[in-house]
C-alpha cells in the first residue's frame, strides 16, 4: 500500500529491486490500476526514465532516502523522450496517471509503503 498522512494513495504496490526488474519496469502492461511500482535503488542516484513499449500514460515521483518527494513529473507519455530527474532519489515510484493531482503530492511530501 502506497500512503501519504495515513490515506491511500494505490492499494497495491510491487517493490522492483534488481536491475532486471528495474529495467523491464511496466513495460508491455495493458494497464496500472490502484497499484504503483516502485523502483529501490542501492544508493541514491540521478538518473532518467523511459517510456519505450509504454501503452499507457504514468505519473512519477522520486524519493529520497527518507522517502521523501524529491522530484515529480505528471502525465508520463507512452514513447516520451527520456525523463531525466533532478536531484538524488532512493526509490522511483510509477503510479497511474493522476494520481500526484489527485492527492496533492508535492516535493517534501513523506510517502510511505
Amino acid at each position: 500500500m502506497l500512503t501519504k498522512k495515513n490515506k491511500v494513495i494505490t492499494k497495491k504496490v510491487k517493490l522492483l529491486k534488481s536491475p532486471w526488474t528495474h529495467a523491464i519496469g511496466l513495460m508491455f502492461r495493458r494497464t496500472l490500476e490502484n497499484e504503483s511500482y516502485i523502483f529501490a535503488f542501492r544508493k541514491p542516484r540521478v538518473d532518467a526514465v523511459h517510456m519505450a513499449f509504454m501503452r499507457f500514460s504514468i505519473d512519477i515521483v522520486w524519493l529520497d532516502e527518507k522517502k521523501r518527494v524529491s522530484d515529480l513529473y505528471e502525465n508520463a507519455k507512452p514513447w516520451q523522450k527520456l525523463i531525466f530527474f533532478k536531484n538524488p532519489a532512493k526509490y522511483m515510484i510509477e503510479m497511474p496517471s493522476g494520481l500526484i493531482k489527485k492527492h496533492k503530492i508535492t516535493i517534501g511530501n513523506h510517502l510511505d509503503f
